[in-house]
């Protein structure tokens, strides 16, 4: 990916009705960033838009469809599993616990919290 992607200001879209699959981005990079994203996360030519696609001056991860992120999908299910007290419901939550959040970014200060969250999270699951 691009550095100016990389370091270009975006966030969240707080507009009222947004999802969160929505970003806000700078309008002068959408339109390369949107290209090289598109390729990045497309597995043949056509693919990228269904992924990734500019609406006004924000980009919106999978507009056709639900978003899914692993890290919230095991938090739910570990939610639920310590609120329902079931063996099944932990099962559920241990097997979506996808190891180290971020290996490829383990020094990085802004991850280390959450990693050390979610490793506790799954730490008390085998309990």
């Amino acid at each position: 990916m691009p550095q100016a992607t990389a370091t270009a200001p975006a966030a969240r879209s707080s507009a009222p009705g947004s999802s969160a699959n929505t970003i806000d981005a700078d309008p002068m990079i959408t339109g390369g960033a949107l290209y090289a994203l598109r390729r990045t996360l497309a597995t043949s030519s056509t693919e990228g838009s269904r992924y990734l696609a500019s609406e006004d001056e924000s980009l919106v991860l999978c507009p056709g469809g639900q978003l899914w992120v692993d890290v919230d999908a095991f938090e739910e299910a570990a939610a639920t599993a310590r609120r329902v007290k079931d063996l099944a419901a932990y099962r559920v939550a241990i097997d979506l616990y996808a190891g180290e959040l971020l290996p490829g970014d383990r020094y990085e200060e802004w991850a280390q919290e959450r990693r050390e969250g979610l490793r506790t999270s799954y730490l008390g699951l085998l309990m």
